[in-house]
Order: structure tokens, then C-alpha cells, then sequence
């Protein structure tokens, strides 16, 4: 990303434009109380997401250009580094690391996939709320 967010910026610079632009990634991120917990959610739920995701296109015939950015597995995503599943620390140090290697300077979490339940969800959302995004405000 940061290749593409510096070519972005280097050509508003050359037509004189401010650096106003917002530079967002959208990442998976589950949080959960230890980086097991998170671990286990991740990688039951995030292939269920992808089978979703490719299912209109395997219908039709056709894939998604974005493919290969959804490896078939969550530690494959991870390993990407375009997804986390761990406690508060484990994200918030992800997501610092995100941002210095993309110079992003928002992120899009998806905090809710696959065959997440809806209490898994909502403590996602809270730990991500009280304890890792208050970081970054």
C-alpha cells in the first residue's frame, strides 16, 4: 500500500493540492481475551467468509480480481499481514506496525465475518473499542 498511497501523494503534490487525503486499509482483526481465543475464532470463521465471498463468482464462472488477496486460510491471511486475531496488545501492535509500513492513516476493521457468533462479534467490538482504539485517537 505504501508504494501506491506515495505515487497518490506525490501527484497531488505536483498539482499544488494540500495532503488532506485519507489513506484507509480494511483489515479482519478479531480480538478476544488471549491470542488463542482470538486464534480459534479467526480460523473457524474466516473460511467461511471466503467461501461466501467467492460463491457468486464460482457460480458465474469467474473470479474476483481481489482473489489472491483471501488465501484459503487465516493463517495464510495473516501471514499477508493484512488480518490479526489476538489479545488487545497483539492488535494494537499490529495495527501500529499497519500503519508505519503503509502510511495508512485510518483502518476499516472488519470486526465481524464468517460464522462469528454474535457474542463473539460484540466482544470483538468492545475489547477493539475500550482497549485498542483509544490507542490511536
Amino acid at each position: 500500500m505504501r508504494p501506491i498511497f506515495e505515487r497518490y501523494l506525490a501527484t497531488r503534490q505536483k498539482l499544488g493540492k494540500a495532503d488532506t487525503t485519507l489513506r484507509g486499509v480494511g483489515r479482519h482483526i478479531v480480538v478476544a481475551d488471549t491470542d488463542d481465543k482470538a486464534l480459534a475464532i479467526a480460523r473457524r470463521a474466516y473460511p467461511r467468509w471466503r467461501t461466501n465471498f467467492f460463491w457468486l463468482f464460482k457460480r458465474h464462472g469467474a473470479a474476483p480480481r481481489v482473489g489472491d488477496l483471501y488465501p484459503e486460510t487465516f493463517d495464510q491471511l495473516a501471514a499477508l499481514k493484512t488480518a490479526v486475531a489476538g489479545s488487545p496488545q497483539t492488535v494494537r501492535d499490529f495495527i501500529a506496525a499497519d500503519i508505519t509500513a503503509t502510511g495508512a492513516n485510518y483502518v476499516v476493521p472488519w470486526l465481524a465475518f464468517g460464522d462469528m457468533s454474535i457474542d463473539e462479534a460484540m466482544h470483538s467490538v468492545e475489547l477493539f473499542g475500550c482497549e485498542v482504539m483509544t490507542t490511536f485517537q
